[in-house]
């Protein structure tokens, strides 16, 4: 009898132990967890007011009817540092009026002076305000403007991202409303 107890409280010892196993696990990953389950019912491009944007697997995203915020999440909970992520809106303002904001708002934050880029998405001419050098703990920041599409975006994280941010955001495209 008295070895039946043992087993039986060993069972119950290791039945805990591998409840909390489970459950550490589910916790220090849960990045990465609701990750998985975002992509299983995410639909690309993502619809963005009458504009529709690609973004690739991998990144999270929150969407509303006028902007859009996405990150590259870290794999656990133990990350040091804000990820890469990026906002894009809608917006309709005349170019010099972005630019001014953009350039103030910049400055405000950071002590470097942002310089002005274009890049050319097709059709389109999209102006970025880019701080050069990085930022102090060397992240790169870059606000984008295309005033076809009425799209303001600005992307804050990791240099070697800037690339696919890029991409994504010259990936926009206008579409009737009814297309949606």
């Amino acid at each position: 009898m008295q070895l039946r107890t043992k087993d039986e409280r060993r069972r119950k010892q290791l039945k805990i132990l591998g409840t909390l196993a489970i459950g550490l696990c589910l916790i220090v990953f849960e990045p990465t967890l609701r990750l998985a389950l975002g992509e299983l019912f995410r639909h690309d491009p993502v619809h963005l007011a009458n504009v529709n944007i690609s973004i690739p697997h991998g990144w999270m995203i929150s969407e509303r009817y006028s902007r859009l915020d996405a990150w590259r999440p870290c794999s656990t909970i133990l990350c040091d540092s804000r990820p890469t992520s990026f906002t894009i809106e809608t917006t309709a303002v005349p170019d010099q009026v972005w630019e001014n904001a953009a350039r103030a708002t910049i400055s405000k934050t950071f002590p470097a002076k942002p310089n002005l880029r274009s890049i050319s998405t097709g059709p389109e001419s999209v102006k970025c305000l880019e701080l050069d050098p990085a930022t102090a703990d060397g992240k790169a920041l870059t606000a984008c403007f295309n005033s076809t599409l009425g799209l303001s975006s600005t992307f804050f994280g990791d240099s070697s991202v800037k690339p696919v941010f890029y991409a994504i955001f010259a990936s926009a495209r206008k579409v009737a409303a009814d297309r949606k």
